[in-house]
């Protein structure tokens, strides 16, 4: 069960150890222990909480560990993505399968960082800035929503470039799915180098009135 945490600070520290736990411990025991007992385990007292959100600090920190665990299954997998989210997709509920294909999809982002893992397999990392948009083309429909998140992260780690996310993000097929992705963008990259007031003035420049609403509201 999760602690109680009270701050931003707590949550965001309490999340990183927990994925770096269930990586290492993924690893450590996936030659005795099958990947749906591994979940299991690590994920128990979530399974059974309800659809809704009448208890807000249950839900937060059972989706949090879903994802956590789609993290682990990369880490412990050699990063096969399409393994990894079949054992996301033998998980009883739809928003436990979402979490742990956004863990999936998210560990793979991060692996287009040369610096990030840089010993491990990396199977779905090219060189080029289209990499995760060449994967979201691949994978099963209904993961290409968690997918189209992660888009504009390869340029982020290859161009350290907000526009050039940006424009990578605009190649998805449905505005939705551009709207989700220039959303994580704005959420993960702005934030982290600019002050507020200069993230707003980078978000008015974009194409559209919508995408500035995205980015700005994101941001």
């Amino acid at each position: 069960a999760a602690p109680f945490i009270s701050t931003p600070w707590q949550v965001t520290e309490y999340d990183g150890y927990r994925h770096g736990v269930f990586q290492a411990y993924f690893s450590e025991q996936k030659s005795v222990k099958s990947t749906s007992e591994l979940i299991r385990e690590a994920c128990g007292p979530y399974f059974n909480l309800p659809d809704d959100e009448r208890r807000p600090h249950e839900v937060y920190f059972g989706r949090d560990c879903f994802h956590a665990a789609g993290h682990a299954i990369m880490f412990a997998g050699s990063n096969d993505v399409f393994m990894a989210l079949q054992h996301c997709d033998d998980l009883p509920k739809p928003w436990m399968q979402n979490r742990c294909a956004r863990g999936v999809f998210m560990e793979n982002a991060y692996l287009q960082h040369p610096a990030y893992m840089s010993e491990h397999p990396k199977p779905y990392v090219q060189k080029s800035s289209d990499s995760m948009l060449a994967l979201c083309k691949t994978v099963d429909k209904k993961w290409v929503g968690e997918c189209a998140r992660f888009v504009g992260h390869p340029a982020l780690a290859n161009l350290d470039s907000f526009y050039s996310a940006y424009i990578y993000c605009e190649k998805l097929d449905e505005k939705k799915l551009q709207a989700r992705c220039l959303a994580w963008i704005a959420g993960i990259w702005l934030p982290s180098w600019k002050s507020h007031n200069e993230a707003i003035t980078t978000c008015r420049m974009l194409g559209s009135r919508d995408d500035v609403e995205t980015c700005i509201n994101a941001a």
